[in-house]
């Protein structure tokens, strides 16, 4: 019942407009309430999804939990491609006070290639890094500081759904440089904003990430090598301090005279066994805050915006 159109006068349809008046069901035509509803309905996912098959889905579910016969499939599907081209408008206008000159030419110039980098700001700014290192940290930082410098970081773009947001920055990292530029501004500035916004939060996010598992690393690598050095300290200490349990009850003998101490000692140390003990070299222990010395002097730059470390 749900699933089909009725428009012939015949016993069976009359008798099948019987059964939808007795269980509930209302009819979607073109203008009536609940027609209206549906378009709303189908407005609102609209800025949350952009799939034409989910949003007929959801437009099925919607439907059925309201108990309103669908429209034709290709009236859906039309109702579908004006939701949807509904949700552009809808997101061009909302975010349209935040479009200024000054942060449109910023959203361009995300698109134009850096020589320097050989690539376009905002494929590298989407690009994650690969491993935590003081030199991932410091790149992280510097994209950072490049969003930063366009004010990234202070767009509100609250008025737009969670999942807007989250799609629109979705399309701006998969698209290609050219896909953008073919795009309307009315589209490839909402994009783009998403992109940048959601860019200046997560580079933040991936900044403490990547700064944490640096020194995870690095404390890891120092508790072994600092176990190993006790280990050698050990080794070294008990050796020194058998050469003392020799050599301190041979000074603390009055008996013996001076000038024999050298030479008693020389005999019951041996040579061989005191140069081996002045050859091994007394180390201190590593020291491994090379990392955090160059990563910490620009931590405190990350400080400056709503969402802070």
């Amino acid at each position: 019942m749900a699933c089909g159109t009725f428009a012939l006068d015949t016993p069976s349809t009359d008798h099948l407009r019987s059964v939808v008046k007795y269980l509930g069901w209302v009819h979607a035509s073109p203008g009536s309430a609940a027609f209206k509803e549906l378009e709303q309905f189908l407005l609102d996912r609209a800025m949350e999804h952009d799939s034409p098959t989910l949003l007929f889905n959801l437009a099925r579910e919607y439907l059925i939990a309201a108990k309103v016969i669908r429209p034709g499939v290709v009236t859906l599907m039309e109702m579908v491609g004006t939701a949807r081209k509904a949700a552009t408008d809808l997101t061009h206008e909302t975010v349209a006070d935040l479009l200024t000159e000054q942060v449109c030419s910023d959203l361009d110039r995300m698109l134009a290639v850096d020589v320097g980098r050989g690539m376009t700001p905002l494929a590298w700014l989407t690009t994650p890094a690969v491993e935590a290192t003081a030199k991932s940290v410091k790149a992280t930082i510097e994209k950072l500081e490049w969003l930063r410098g366009m004010d990234a970081h202070l767009l509100d773009l609250s008025a737009l759904p969670t999942e807007r947001r989250r799609f629109l920055a979705t399309v701006g990292r998969r698209s290609t440089n050219q896909a953008l530029e073919r795009r309307d501004p009315e589209r490839r500035y909402p994009i783009l904003l998403a992109v940048a916004a959601q860019s200046a939060v997560d580079l933040l996010d991936e900044v403490v990430a990547l700064f944490d598992q640096a020194v995870s690393a690095r404390e890891s690598r120092a508790k072994t090598k600092t176990d190993e050095a006790l280990v050698e300290w050990a080794k070294k200490g008990e050796t020194r301090q058998l050469l003392m349990d020799v050599i301190l009850p041979v000074l603390a003998d009055p008996s013996i005279p001076d000038e024999q101490v050298s030479g008693l000692l020389r005999e019951r140390i041996g040579m061989s066994r005191l140069r081996e003990t002045v050859a091994g070299e007394w180390r201190p222990l590593p020291r491994t805050t090379a990392t955090c010395r160059q990563c910490t002097p620009l931590i405190p730059t990350c400080g400056s915006s709503p969402r802070t470390c």
